[in-house]
């Protein structure tokens, strides 16, 4: 076995094992049936000890991050209802004309910091608009550095510097509550790599071991006499 082989062994066996850690935390803060929640409620008190929520009476941002595309994939901030209220009556501006109030429809707003993200994945521009018309949401809740992806992140960051985003959960629309089986099977393909690359470092070492030194000469050893 080469070196290259021995790199990619310990490497594998590495993904296998934070796939399936990231996986079982998931497991392990969730239940098989789904909490329904508010979002007052989950601003309030959390999740508790199950993850996997139904989410009501939430507002979604006019802003977010939108990838483009067949499929798309939204990564929208979200608040309670109130909130987006008091956020669009600072926003809302006056006509010069009438002297009335001019306001955004539907609780759009831009906000500053927000308590949730909405992670939408591969979706279709009709499934968008029905995200945006729904008066609930299922999906799984995650928190932490793995709750985003780094570049996803980043542009968010970017997008609301004011968001605390060490504190922000992100709810995953659609997804499901992992199988044990299926994080068992991760640790097991952690373990065959970490085998096969250890078994690969004891081979190269066996290879490379010194031999004793022979004795040569240009004389022969002579026979013992009987």
């Amino acid at each position: 076995m080469g070196l290259r082989l021995t790199l990619a062994m310990l490497v594998g066996a590495a993904g296998f094992s934070f796939i399936a850690y990231t996986e079982y935390n998931t497991y392990s803060t969730t239940r098989v049936e789904p909490n329904s929640l508010t979002m007052t409620e989950l601003v309030a008190n959390g999740f508790g000890d199950n993850a996997n929520v139904v989410l009501t009476e939430f507002a979604l941002s006019e802003r977010g991050v939108v990838s483009t595309g067949d499929t798309k994939s939204a990564y929208i901030p979200a608040t309670t209802i109130q909130d987006a209220i008091s956020t669009v009556m600072k926003d809302a501006t006056t006509d010069a004309e009438t002297g009335e109030m001019i306001v955004a429809e539907d609780y759009k707003f831009s906000p500053k910091s927000f308590p949730l993200i909405v992670c939408l994945n591969d979706i279709t521009d009709a499934e968008m608009d029905a995200y945006w018309n729904a008066e609930s949401l299922e999906g799984i809740i995650l928190t932490g550095y793995g709750s985003l992806g780094s570049d996803t992140r980043k542009d968010l960051k970017t997008r609301f510097p004011q968001a605390d985003f060490d504190n922000i959960m992100a709810l995953h629309v659609g997804k499901e509550r992992p199988s044990l089986n299926v994080i068992l099977g991760l640790l097991g393909g952690a373990t065959i790599c970490l085998l096969i690359g250890l078994g690969s470092i004891v081979h190269m070492i066996g290879k490379r071991k010194p031999q004793a030194p022979t004795h040569t000469s240009g004389f022969e050893q002579p026979t013992p006499m009987e």
